[in-house]
């Protein structure tokens, strides 16, 4: 929290909206065994435990400091990249873990390509918006979408 703490004390006034970890389903966040390219493989439960334990008390304590300094700071998450393409469940699992109480607002990262299958670009992205829509409904979540 302390390190959050200075980026906006040092940027206040100046910066408005933080992203908490960009794409942090990644390799650079998650071990291998959490990314098996065969989901079969993938070790969910792994996945689902650090977020909990890693990446949703990183957002907390991102949006404690931000209200401390100033109640006018966003606090954006989620940030995910891979849900896009495969809908594996990144943003669910973080909702399920609480996030919702510590955001406010989602950035997604969509990378439509015509080599990705689902038709159109347009399509793609429907389709993507047709998943996430619903889940922030469920999480009664109501906040703007960063693309």
């Amino acid at each position: 929290k302390s390190m959050i703490a200075q980026i906006m004390r040092r940027n206040k006034g100046v910066v408005t909206r933080y992203a908490i970890w960009n794409e942090p389903d990644s390799d650079f966040f998650l071990p291998p065994k959490a990314l098996s390219p065969k989901k079969q493989d993938r070790d969910v439960e792994l996945t689902k435990r650090i977020i909990r334990e890693k990446y949703v008390p990183m957002c907390q304590a991102a949006q404690e400091a931000a209200r401390e300094i100033d109640p006018n700071i966003q606090i954006l998450t989620i940030g995910s990249h891979r849900e896009f393409f495969s809908g594996e469940g990144w943003t669910e699992w973080c909702f399920e873990a609480g996030i919702a109480k510590y955001t406010d607002g989602l950035v997604i990262h969509t990378y439509p390509s015509p080599y990705q299958g689902g038709g159109t670009l347009e399509a793609q992205w429907i389709e993507y918006l047709n998943r996430l829509l619903p889940l922030m409904k469920k999480h009664k979540l109501d906040v703007p979408v960063w693309v």
